[in-house]
C-alpha cells in the first residue's frame, strides 16, 4: 500500500479495508470514516473543474479570501490556489 499524504492512522486502516473488497456494509463504514477524516483535515476539496466561485467553511480552517482580505480568488482551478491553501490556518489554533 502506498503512503498516504495524510498522516492519520485511520486513513491507512480504512483505505486498506476498502482495497480488500469487503462486503458492502464494511466498505460503506470504511468510506464513511475516510470521508470524515478528509472533511476535517483537508482544507480544500475541489468538486469540479469549472468552478467560477467559491464556497468555504471556517469551522475547521480560517484565512480564506474575503471582502476584508481579498488576497486572491478562491477558485481551486485558478493559478493562485496554492496561495489560498498556504494562507489557511486550523480554526482551533
Amino acid at each position: 500500500m502506498r503512503e498516504h499524504p495524510i498522516r492519520e492512522p485511520r486513513v491507512a486502516r480504512e483505505e486498506g479495508a476498502v482495497q480488500v473488497r469487503p462486503d458492502d456494509a464494511t466498505r460503506t463504514a470504511a468510506l464513511a470514516t475516510l470521508q470524515k477524516v478528509f472533511v476535517e483535515q483537508v482544507p480544500m476539496i475541489p468538486v469540479g473543474a469549472d468552478n467560477v466561485g467559491m464556497a468555504y467553511s471556517t469551522k475547521n480552517w480560517v484565512g480564506w479570501p474575503d471582502d476584508t482580505n481579498p488576497y486572491g480568488a478562491g477558485q481551486p482551478t485558478q493559478t493562485n490556489a496554492l496561495d489560498v491553501v498556504l494562507h489557511l490556518k486550523p480554526a482551533n489554533s
